[in-house]
């Protein structure tokens, strides 16, 4: 059994990076020349109120406007499509896998596949009694809406390898809000759950005994009857034997 997982702590290129600036030390000395100091602070205040100013059309600094299950499902069968492969069909048990993990990484405030204590996220999809051949799981946070999710996702290669990846048949998603997410104020996390699911065959039906063939009893044949003999004076075998009888009587009597 195969599990996909495409594990990073930024799900996509197009997601706006949110932590702590970066120092880069160096035991190299430049000496200043003074005399372009102001210039030089002037560029770079300009710089850094650009840069304060301006942020990328994919983060957002609240809570997503147009995030549902619907559209992140839609996005994601016209990707499937444009690419030549069959739509994903909506799962009620993905889904709540799918919601489930986005509630803990909300209510723990971590941003990982696997949970603070490593459970992996393959144990949601199993607490909800679905049994699959392959799973593969995407995450974000930082986007707006559901199309600017996709487009995060299918700009970065891992998680374009899910959306994209035909053995997977069904998806499930979960979205959840958070206050002060990973200390970068309101922010709505996504997660979306793919699988191939296996289906047990049902049990054949037990195939019916058949019926006995029913038994012919011929009816019993009926005794022959005797026929009745009667005599008859005027029956003409009774007048020849009489005629008979008298003529031999005559007979010896002469």
């Amino acid at each position: 059994m195969t599990l996909t997982k495409q594990k990073s702590h930024r799900n996509s290129v197009a997601h706006r990076k949110r932590s702590a600036r970066h120092h880069k030390h160096t035991d190299h000395y430049t000496k200043p020349y003074w005399p372009y100091l102001p210039i030089v602070a002037v560029i770079t205040l300009g710089l850094v109120l650009s840069a304060f100013f301006t942020r990328p059309t994919t983060g957002v600094l609240g809570y997503a406007v147009d995030m549902s299950v619907s559209s992140l499902l839609s996005g994601t069968n016209s990707q499937r499509a444009a690419n030549g492969l069959g739509s994903l069909a909506l799962s009620s048990s993905l889904n709540q896998a799918a919601q489930n993990k986005a509630n803990d990484m909300v209510a723990r405030d971590y941003w990982s596949h696997n949970t603070p204590d490593g459970q992996t996220p393959w144990t949601f999809i199993v607490a909800t009694g679905y049994s699959y051949q392959t799973a593969g799981e995407n995450l974000a946070y930082g986007f707006a809406t559901a199309a600017d999710t996709i487009t995060g996702w299918m700009n970065s290669p891992g998680h374009r390898a899910n959306i994209l990846n035909s053995s997977f048949k069904e998806v499930g998603f979960g979205v959840a809000n958070s206050a002060n997410y990973q200390g970068s104020g309101p922010e709505t996390v996504v997660v979306a759950m793919y699988a191939s699911p296996t289906y047990v065959a049902p049990a054949p039906a037990p195939t019916p005994a058949p019926a006995p063939a029913p038994v012919h009893v011929p009816a019993p044949a009926p005794a022959p009857v005797k026929p009745k003999v009667e005599w008859n004076p005027f029956d003409s075998r009774t007048v020849v034997v009489c005629v008979c009888v008298c003529v031999c009587v005559c007979v010896c009597v002469c």
